[in-house]
């Protein structure tokens, strides 16, 4: 798998998660357009996309320049800074591209002069001074960093950004990537070709998953597995319209899967995938589809992986950042945040540092709500879900999502910055849906809530947990057990992404009701706190649309800030208070557990059989 290349000569720049785009600029003597004649702009295909990426166009028409001819990739920013393809996906679907900006990389003619055999720094200094000699905003110079190329990946991949372009700063311009431009990924994540696709079930329309080939090196097609995740409903729509009129009754690659309702299409589209891993069999786990890649042929797709550094590279130490302006500021450091004696809000910050390996990927990209507490929680606290979307935190974004009042913005965490961010703002909970931004309509874990009434004693609870554990390993179920920072245990539950909200909510009220059942000395489902006396309550409408739970090493708003720990099944049945573990001695949490106690959570996508 790539590396980064190693020498002086090489330059690094951040892999953009958009368009490859060309352009051409040629204003014959006519400037300051206000339309976008003398402008043209090419996907890498050669596709003509001038009205599509209008603004940009519009932008470059108002260069002062005689000509020029750019190489760059038109991305969709998020509020964080970041490309997002989906972002750019959505630009194209709503008809608005007004979010869209230009990273040009290089210069190849300029004012009529064939700049293609100057090396590649050169072109790039004569580029960054002719850009500063025209600031526009949607024109943006696309940095590099000549330094350690190991040291770029790393950054790159803690802030969760697709990865890096290697390039020779001493070559001439290359239409296409060689030894001189080196792509190195951060994540699972690259384009494959569309072979098929599923029929619906459930609720849902058009088609069920697409199935996914690539180009093997001897020129044949291999299957990887399908997709069934990451679509809107219009973008399912679309997806089967263009796929109905590529139909054909011969699949087009070696090993296809068997099965009914499968319809084989022609390998004429692309379509970007983030995936977690490929299996033994060499097959797609954890797919989610990013959109459809029209700017690419199926014959340009091959397999692509990140580097085992870059791997590494985003569970290391915390780095800088990459760019300016990502700095959270805390106003009032010292302030006290949990009454009487602290923590501070200093100290919840640099406890979020401690704790960002283990935790991030409980709360990356989850519709968030945030229990704040401004002046600590002996003076009131309250729940804040929405937000305004033009007015997101650094390291968050905004998600709308459709609620009974109408459409409301979320916030979700996109980088680990904006953890101190939610600080800033006094979060002194952090509390999650069961899905993720990226396909919020099917959750991807189950959550069991344990709430004992207060004259329950510890060791009911350890029951408790063990006849939930023991009634989902019947049901072929892994769970992880999690102290709440209260007296309670939650009990996680991972599952594949491929249930709606109504199925997962039925599905964990039979589970409760047959708990009850089994126990009913123990168990209740009642809501009524009259009927909850000497039980424990197990709430299962934590796994319903919108509900929340608090996520794992979120601190609780209680004195001496204790926090949701995962713990492993050994370690519940001693005598534990839930609130063992506290925002102070989370040294001791991490000595008992060198190692995360859930190491499988992340590689599980388990299916429910009384679903399927």
């Amino acid at each position: 798998m790539a590396e980064p290349p190693v020498g002086a000569q090489f330059v690094h720049e951040i892999k953009f998660d958009g368009y490859r785009a060309l352009a051409r600029v040629d204003h014959g003597g006519t400037r300051h357009s206000e339309r976008s004649a003398g402008v043209t702009i090419w996907t890498r295909s050669r596709n003509d996309w001038t009205r599509k990426f209008g603004t940009i166009a519009a932008a470059l028409a108002k260069l002062e320049i005689d000509s020029a001819y750019f190489d760059g990739e038109i991305v969709a920013l998020t509020e964080t800074g970041q490309s997002n393809f989906q972002a750019l996906q959505n630009s194209f679907e709503t008809g608005s591209t007004t979010s869209l900006y230009y990273f040009i990389f290089d210069l190849l003619f300029l004012n009529g002069h064939d700049l293609r055999a100057q090396p590649l720094l050169q072109r790039k200094a004569l580029l960054q001074e002719m850009l500063a000699n025209n600031p526009h905003e949607l024109l943006r110079f696309s940095s590099h960093w000549s330094g350690d190329g190991k040291k770029f990946l790393q950054q790159c991949c803690r802030q969760h950004l697709e990865g890096m372009i290697c390039k020779d700063g001493q070559q001439p311009y290359s239409a296409g990537r060689s030894g001189d431009w080196l792509k190195i990924k951060c994540t699972n994540r690259q384009e494959f070709i569309i072979v098929g696709y599923t029929a619906p079930k459930g609720h849902r329309q058009h088609l069920g998953a697409l199935l996914l080939g690539v180009q093997e090196p001897e020129g044949h097609l291999r299957y990887v597995g399908r997709v069934g995740t990451g679509f809107s409903g219009e973008s399912l729509a679309q997806l089967k319209t263009q796929l109905s009129l590529r139909t054909t009754t011969k699949s087009a690659i070696r090993n296809p899967p068997s099965g009914r309702g499968i319809t084989w299409v022609k390998p004429e589209l692309v379509c970007e995938i983030e995936f977690g891993h490929f299996t033994k069999d060499k097959l797609l786990r954890q797919a989610v589809f990013q959109g459809l890649r029209v700017d690419k042929k199926p014959q340009e797709v091959s397999l692509e992986l990140p580097s085992a550094r870059s791997l590494r590279a985003a569970n290391s130490a915390p780095t800088e950042p990459l760019a300016s302006g990502n700095e959270v500021t805390l106003t009032h450091p010292d302030k006290i945040l949990f009454p009487p004696d602290g923590p501070t809000k200093k100290e919840l910050a640099d406890y979020y540092a401690r704790v960002e390996g283990r935790m991030w990927p409980h709360v990356e990209r989850r519709p968030l709500a945030l229990l704040r507490c401004p002046n600590g929680p002996d003076k009131g606290c309250f729940f804040h879900k929405h937000v305004d979307e033009r007015r997101v935190e650094p390291g968050l974004a905004a998600l709308a999502l459709q609620e009974k009042g109408g459409i409301q913005q979320y916030r979700y965490l996109v980088a680990p910055m904006g953890l101190r961010s939610l600080v800033q703002l006094a979060a002194l909970e952090l509390h999650v849906w069961g899905s993720s931004s990226e396909d919020p309509e099917h959750p991807d874990q189950l959550v069991f809530d344990l709430d004992p009434s207060p004259e329950v004693g510890w060791d009911q609870v350890v029951v408790a947990a063990g006849a939930v554990r023991k009634l989902l390993a019947r049901l072929k179920l892994k769970s992880f057990p999690k102290l709440t920072g209260g007296k309670g245990v939650h009990i996680h539950v991972p599952i594949a992404r491929r249930y709606d909200w109504e199925q997962i909510k039925n599905f964990c009220q039979t589970v409760a009701r047959q708990l009850a059942e089994d126990h009913p000395a123990l168990f209740t489902v009642s809501t009524l706190k009259v009927k909850r006396t000497g039980k424990i309550f197990i709430d299962y409408l934590r796994n319903q649309r919108g509900a929340l739970y608090v996520v794992p090493f979120s601190p609780r708003a209680r004195p001496d800030a204790p926090i949701a720990a995962p713990i492993s099944w050994k370690a519940l049945p001693q005598h534990l208070p839930a609130n063992l573990y506290t925002v102070r001695t989370i040294d001791k949490y991490l000595q008992t557990y060198k190692r995360d106690p859930w190491p499988s959570y992340f590689k599980l996508s388990q299916p429910i059989a009384l679903l399927e």
